[in-house]
C-alpha cells in the first residue's frame, strides 16, 4: 500500500540557481505526524511551502510530491485549489498575527467556512464551529466567537485555528511553528490537540518546528534538516540518538534543559 504523502528528491532553488533545499525524501501515511525540525534558516519552512504549493515566483521546486497518489508539484495554484483546496490546511506561524484585529473570531472563521462550504448557511457554520471549539476544550464557545484576537492568548488562538481542521476535516495539515510563541502549558495543550485530531480524523500532519522536545509526543517520524540538507529521518528517538553531530548537539541541549528545569 502506497503512502498518502510521498516526497522524493525534493529540491528548491532560486532563480539564480542557489539551492535552498536539496534532495529531501520522506513518506507519510494517514493518521501519522511528521515533524520537520532544525534551526532557523535551515530550510524547514521552504520545504513545507513547496509541498503546499506556496513558493514565491522566484523559487522553483523539482523532484516529486505525491498526495493521495497524485503528483502535485508545479501544479498551478488555481488547479491545485480546485482539486485539493478543501483537503489541505496550512496553519501559519504566529497565531497572534493570523487573524484580522478588527473583526471578531466568529466573524472571521464563519466567513471563511462559508467561502469553502458554499452550501452552509451562517447559522450552520456557527453551530459546526461551536461544536469544534467545544472539542478543543473551550468551555464557552459562544463567548469565544464574540472575542477579538487581542482578547485571547496565543494558545487559545492556535486552538481557534485548529477548529478549522475539525470543521473542514482535511486529509493533510501543515503547521508552521505551532508552539513557537507559547508557554510550556499552552504548548502541551496544542500538541495534545494535534494528537486527538489525527486520531479522530486520521489526518496526515506535518509540523515544522525547531523544538523537538515539544512536538515529540505527537510525532511518529522526524525529519532533521540543517543548512538545506536532510540530516536524519526516523522516529523521534532514532533521530535524537543518530550519530550525526547535529543530533548529538540537540541531545546535549535537551539534557541540559532537563537538568535545569527538571
Amino acid at each position: 500500500m502506497s503512502s498518502f504523502v510521498s516526497v522524493k528528491n525534493l529540491s528548491v532553488e532560486t532563480s539564480a540557481n542557489k539551492l535552498l533545499m536539496e534532495n529531501v525524501s520522506f513518506e507519510l501515511n494517514k493518521g501519522e505526524t511528521l515533524a520537520i525540525i532544525g534551526q532557523s534558516g535551515g530550510g524547514k519552512t521552504v520545504t513545507a511551502n513547496a509541498i503546499f504549493g506556496l513558493l514565491p515566483e522566484n523559487l522553483h521546486a523539482r523532484g516529486s510530491v505525491r498526495i493521495g497518489g497524485f503528483e502535485v508539484l508545479n501544479v498551478s495554484p488555481s488547479a491545485r485549489l480546485k482539486k485539493y483546496g478543501l483537503e489541505q490546511l496550512l496553519l501559519v506561524q504566529q497565531a497572534m498575527t493570523a487573524f484580522d484585529p478588527l473583526s471578531t473570531i466568529g466573524q472571521q472563521i464563519i466567513e471563511t467556512l462559508g467561502s469553502h462550504r458554499r452550501g452552509w448557511s451562517d447559522k450552520r457554520c456557527q453551530e459546526i464551529l461551536e461544536n469544534a471549539l467545544a472539542k478543543l476544550h473551550f468551555s464557552d464557545p459562544k463567548s469565544i466567537l464574540k472575542k477579538y484576537p487581542c482578547e485571547l492568548s496565543g494558545g487559545m488562538l492556535q486552538r481557534c485555528m485548529l477548529s478549522f481542521a475539525l470543521c473542514l476535516k482535511p486529509s493533510l495539515i501543515i503547521a508552521d511553528e505551532p508552539t513557537s510563541a507559547l508557554d510550556i502549558v499552552s504548548s502541551r495543550r496544542v500538541i495534545d490537540e494535534f494528537i486527538e485530531l489525527k486520531s479522530e480524523l486520521q489526518t496526515a500532519i506535518i509540523i515544522v518546528t525547531h523544538d523537538l522536545r515539544a512536538v515529540a509526543p505527537a510525532s511518529d517520524k522526524c525529519l532533521l534538516i540543517k543548512a538545506a540538507k536532510e540530516i536524519a529521518l526516523g522516529t523521534p528517538a532514532e533521530v535524537l540518538n543518530d550519530e550525526n553531530e547535529y543530533s548529538r548537539l540537540m541531545k546535549r541541549a535537551r539534557d541540559k534543559l532537563r537538568y535545569k528545569y527538571g
